[in-house]
């Protein structure tokens, strides 16, 4: 039987929040990790327990920080109990662009340069190695950002599993990439300006770091391919776009090369609805049957079902069409796969 290095398990799904200061004050729920680090500490019995950015304490249910004189500001903190998985999507992978904003497409190619650039340094090294460094880029991405508690929880994860098949391996990384962390978001920042000669020195940056994550991420494709090639119908995401880029995708849509990409991981919904409900522009795309999977359902391994489709680095794609609704006041952009 295999094992499963993931996350602690609880009976039900707990979700931990803090309050603004705001009048009315509303209450913000905690990043994934951030909920696993602090229902640790709780269930252990633990007064408090320390964050990256505040600190908890169970005494007194309150967060605690301090501001800009370094005075102690304190807010309260709740925790509910979920029995059942709410269907949502995250507004901020749905809302972030899959393109740089300067510039909304990557040439149309077959490899993702990101990822062929870090194959080339990991080439000679075993897979427990390559855990080994991702664990370690993780860390150091993470001190970068004065988030060290949160990527070494992340880095332990992975280290667990680095004796293990690749398939355990690879659920893992699936596990984390799909959390609400800086993981995601830093990884696909540094993917989308592999086309941009300005801002190569910093994604190249990103490689040693952050590159050999995405290699074994994207490993599911070739470990999970299926017969029909993952899921073949209509995907969505929606996304706010400047009418500069949205003239670009009507310009290539009616040129003689409507082919471009999208370099980094990209998280579509087969929820149309949902997926609607962010951004100013919807992208529509067609999955027809191809032999090889570019996309591929990561919902099993992830707390949020909505956002089952997983779009692989350099997905290829045709722009068949933008139009405007004006019921909807939002622009559809279809894309075949």
């Amino acid at each position: 039987m295999m094992a499963e290095a993931t996350v602690m398990q609880f009976p039900a799904r707990i979700e931990w929040f803090w309050q603004t200061r705001d009048e009315p004050p509303k209450w913000y729920r905690y990043s994934d990790v951030e909920n696993i680090l602090i229902e640790e500490a709780f269930q252990a019995k633990q007064d408090q327990v320390i964050l990256d950015t505040v600190q908890i304490d169970f005494v007194h249910q309150v967060q605690i920080c301090s501001d800009n004189n370094n005075n102690p500001q304190s807010v309260p903190v709740k925790r509910e109990v979920k029995t059942t998985r709410d269907k949502i999507l995250r507004e901020d992978r749905f809302i972030v662009n899959p393109i740089h904003p300067d510039m909304p497409f990557c040439h149309a190619s077959t490899d993702s340069i990101f990822l062929v650039a870090t194959k080339q340094q990991i080439s000679n090294m075993c897979f427990k190695n390559i855990v080994e460094i991702v664990a370690e880029g993780i860390a150091q991405e993470g001190k970068k950002l004065g988030r060290q508690r949160e990527a070494q929880w992340m880095a332990n994860e992975l280290l667990k599993v680095k004796n293990g098949s690749e398939e355990e391996i690879w659920r893992c990384c699936a596990r984390l990439y799909s959390m609400e962390s800086f993981l995601y978001k830093k990884l696909n920042e540094a993917m989308r300006l592999v086309d941009d000669k300005k801002q190569r020195h910093i994604w190249q940056q990103q490689i040693s770091t952050l590159g050999p994550f995405a290699v074994l991420l994207d490993r599911i494709t070739v470990m999970f391919e299926r017969p029909a090639g993952g899921f073949r119908g209509i995907i969505y995401r929606g996304a706010n776009l400047s009418k500069d880029q949205i003239t670009k995708f009507k310009e290539i849509a009616t040129s003689n090369n409507p082919y471009r990409s999208f370099q980094a991981f990209t998280s579509c919904s087969r929820n149309r609805t949902k997926a609607e409900s962010f951004g100013n522009t919807l992208f529509i795309i067609t999955q027809p049957v191809h032999k090889l999977s570019t996309n591929n359902d990561i919902s099993p391994y992830s707390d949020y079902d909505e956002e089952e489709e997983l779009l692989s680095p350099a997905y290829r794609f045709r722009i068949r069409n933008v139009e405007f609704n004006v019921k909807k006041k939002k622009h559809y952009i279809y894309l075949d796969g």
